[in-house]
């Protein structure tokens, strides 16, 4: 895979929120953004963008709103793909999907919160979501 070219064509945006700076242009594995929230705003709908989270995060302001299409967020877990990296909204859901988050992938992550809600709030009738290799801990799956 390309820098900055992701595979299906869509950009590639990398996070780590202990390495990354959101001053970095974070489509580079070595120059990571810290965040997923500043990753998020840099991408396009329908362009097939991909977002890797490279190392341990939480959320700095759930829950996230997803609201384009084909996008995916894949988490590295420390490069093993081990779900290692925890994805937490705190009370909020962790993750907010809306009528426009067609084609939405989520993988490899450990999914939670304090139990007060769900992980996934499908808050729109989203099509053909993609959520694999994750766990789900302290709380409801998914609306």
């Amino acid at each position: 895979m390309s820098r900055g070219v992701g595979p299906q064509g869509g950009y590639t945006w990398y996070v780590d929120c202990i390495a990354g700076n959101n001053n970095n242009e974070g489509n580079d594995p070595e120059w990571p953004l810290a965040d997923l929230e500043t990753a998020y705003a840099k991408c396009l709908t329908g362009r097939g963008d991909y977002i890797f989270v490279q190392d341990f995060w939480t959320l700095t302001d759930p829950p996230l709103t997803i609201d384009i299409s084909d996008l995916h967020i894949i988490s590295l877990g420390n490069g093993n793909f081990d779900n290692g990296n925890d994805l937490d909204g705190g009370a909020l859901a962790s993750i907010e999907l809306t009528d426009n988050a067609t084609d939405f992938e989520l993988a490899g992550f450990n999914l939670g919160n304090n139990g007060a809600t769900v992980a996934l709030d499908a808050i729109g009738q989203c099509n053909r979501l993609h959520v694999h290799h994750c766990t789900f801990g302290w709380n409801y799956a998914c609306t």
